[in-house]
């Protein structure tokens, strides 16, 4: 990687985007030369930050670079990838719910317009060593074949429990109005147009019924006790519905 010293006459009164090329390179270079700036922002959420946080997962169309859900108001960093011409950095969010909350950013383009001008006056710049950039890549690299072989391994355990659901669910004979948790609700099968099966397990009697994802597909069973109620193993909830009648 090239380094300011490195420039012609021409460039040192010229580009920023010749800067960023020849200084950076990346947007992850740049974020991970702002080492110091990001650590005192974690800091203001309660978290210690580490060059592997960045951008390990996708979640909506963002980076989520670390979650903490172990206490009760979560905090997270999310970054987002932005453009500036052929200038790729990252926008870093850091959010806290806990102690009323607060939220702290990082712009990697303010950071590098702060370079820049460091170079223009022959200051030192906050660069990167490449061996730890590299290592940086190449640990990226492994967490990403983990998390591609746990989403794998969730697909084909969730498959496996949906099929387990289907036969479950084909086995049970329809319900009968003598269900104990339908009679309490004073609920007759003959006014409900949806099909309903009964069954036992070791929780005891329930009856139970399919509910499917918003594009129509199969997500699971709700089976309902006398006082409770229970999803299939390895249902997502989100979004599952049952339709009761005909929709026109």
């Amino acid at each position: 990687m090239e380094t300011a010293q490195n420039y012609t006459q021409n460039e040192k009164n010229g580009s920023l985007s010749a800067f960023f090329k020849a200084t950076y390179g990346s947007a992850e270079a740049l974020t991970l030369a702002a080492e110091h700036e990001l650590a005192s922002k974690a800091l203001e959420i309660g978290v210690e930050f580490k060059s592997e946080y960045l951008c390990r997962h996708t979640s909506k169309g963002r980076q989520l670079s670390y979650s903490d859900k172990s206490h009760k108001g979560k905090s997270i960093i999310f970054c987002d990838e932005k453009y500036a011409g052929s200038i790729e950095y990252h926008f870093l969010t850091f959010r806290t719910l806990k102690h009323g909350g607060h939220t702290a950013t990082f712009n990697g383009f303010k950071f590098l317009l702060e370079q820049f001008e460091k170079h223009k006056q022959g200051k030192d710049l906050a660069l990167i060593e490449i061996p730890f950039l590299e290592k940086h890549r190449a640990n990226q690299a492994n967490l990403r074949t983990l998390e591609i072989a746990r989403e794998q391994k969730s697909h084909f355990e969730r498959k496996a429990c949906l099929n387990q659901a289907t036969q479950l669910f084909e086995s049970l004979p329809s319900a009968s109005n003598q269900n104990e948790y339908l009679a309490r609700k004073k609920i007759s099968l003959q006014n409900v147009p949806l099909d309903i099966r009964e069954g036992r397990d070791s929780f005891g009697s329930y009856f139970a019924y399919e509910l499917f994802d918003a594009e129509g597909d199969f997500a699971g069973l709700q089976k309902i006790y006398s006082n409770s109620k229970i999803f299939t193993k390895g249902m997502k909830k989100t979004g599952a519905s049952c339709t009761i009648g005909n929709i026109h």
